[in-house]
């Protein structure tokens, strides 16, 4: 990568995007100025957005009492990443499924089942490191 972007050809209208969940793997080469500039944190989401993800993963669940299970659901998963949320819809699906096949609807149950077995990955942590980076390099850029 470093071979591209300070190749023997001048990069002109190229930009370069990169993203990772791992900053301390990142080479110290890449981070120089003139190479990848800019480093943005992007947060977990927050109450609003995963508001909206469970909204768009539940569509077709026809949910009882869809906004007072939906504002549960957002409580629940305070600190989960997308993914986890997504994955959190996937599998109370599933258990709906599996309790019967048949199933007209996706219930508060499910969901209470479903993220009983789901790990939250991400801690404070891995938030604290995250914002030291980003302090760390926006300061140097």
């Amino acid at each position: 990568m470093l071979n591209e972007i300070d190749g023997v050809e001048e990069l002109k209208g190229v930009v370069i995007i990169g993203a990772t969940n791992r900053p301390d793997i990142i080479d110290p080469a890449l981070l120089r100025p003139g190479r990848l500039d800019r480093h943005v944190y992007v947060s977990p989401p927050d109450d609003n957005a995963r508001l909206q993800i469970l909204q768009k993963n539940t569509v077709n669940f026809k949910l009882a009492d869809a906004a007072n299970l939906l504002d549960k659901l957002v409580e629940w998963t305070e600190g989960f990443s997308g993914s986890e949320v997504v994955l959190l819809c996937q599998e109370a699906g599933l258990t709906a499924i599996m309790d019967d096949n048949d199933c007209d609807s996706v219930k508060e149950e499910h969901f209470e089942r479903a993220i009983r077995d789901i790990s939250k990955n991400i801690t404070q942590e891995m938030l604290d490191y995250y914002a030291d980076f980003a302090d760390k390099y926006q300061a140097a850029a």
